[in-house]
Formats: C-alpha cells, sequence, structure tokens
C-alpha cells in the first residue's frame, strides 16, 4: 500500500468516525477552501478558468449538501435553508460569470457561518462539562 492510499484511508476513517457537529464544520471550511482557491485560479494573471469551475463546483457540492441534511424539525433550519440557497446561487451564478465578487460574497458569507458553527460547538462543549 502506498503512503498515498495510507493517507487517504485514514482520513476516510476520520471524515466516518467524525461526530456531526465536527463534519458539518469540516464542511464549511472545505466550502471556504474551495472558494478562496477558485478566487486565486480567476483572479491570477493566467485567469484558469477551467480549474475555477472545478474548484466552484466542489464548493456547490458542499453547500448542496449543507441543504439536503438540514434537520427541517428545528424553526432555524428554514432560515439556514434560505441563507443556502442564497450562497449556492451566488456560486452558481459566480461560476459562470467567473465573478470573484460574488465568489468572495460566498465564501464570506459561509466563513461566518463556519466561525458562528464553531463558536456553538464551543459553548455545547462548555455547557457539557458544567
Amino acid at each position: 500500500m502506498s503512503v498515498q492510499n495510507a493517507y487517504s484511508k485514514i482520513k476516510q476513517n476520520a471524515i466516518l468516525t467524525m461526530p456531526k457537529e465536527e463534519l458539518t464544520y469540516t464542511l464549511f471550511d472545505g466550502a471556504v477552501k474551495f472558494l478562496n482557491q477558485a478566487i486565486a485560479a480567476v483572479d491570477c494573471g493566467e485567469k484558469d478558468y477551467l480549474r475555477a469551475n472545478e474548484l466552484t463546483i466542489r464548493a456547490q457540492n458542499i453547500v448542496r449538501e449543507l441543504q439536503v441534511t438540514l434537520d427541517r424539525s428545528y424553526d432555524v433550519a428554514r432560515g439556514l435553508a434560505d441563507i443556502y440557497a442564497y450562497i449556492y446561487d451566488l456560486i452558481v451564478d459566480a461560476n459562470i460569470k467567473k465573478d470573484v465578487e460574488k465568489l468572495r460574497e460566498a465564501r464570506d458569507l459561509l466563513r461566518e457561518l463556519r466561525d458562528v458553527w464553531k463558536e456553538a460547538i464551543t459553548s455545547a462543549r462548555k455547557d457539557a462539562r458544567s
């Protein structure tokens, strides 16, 4: 087994055993990372649109996953569903038009959601220890 295959197996097992709240944080973080890379691909001197397309699609897929896994039994899920739909549409439109400003807006919204999510995880853990 190659080192790369071993690393992939370890990474896959880590994701499969990760608590749901950590997985959600990881999804937010991944979407932010892909959008940062897409922005760089469009904004660079060479304008690598193929790479930007691949990266924005990865971010779109993450946002879609966040949408479909929402627990709609909570009131906050309705608001999140609207936010996710807006972000998804931003990413799709940005990808079509190679619009860096829309990519940045989507990234910033996802970054903000990620940070709030991290605060919620931290707060919940503190409450659980008390």
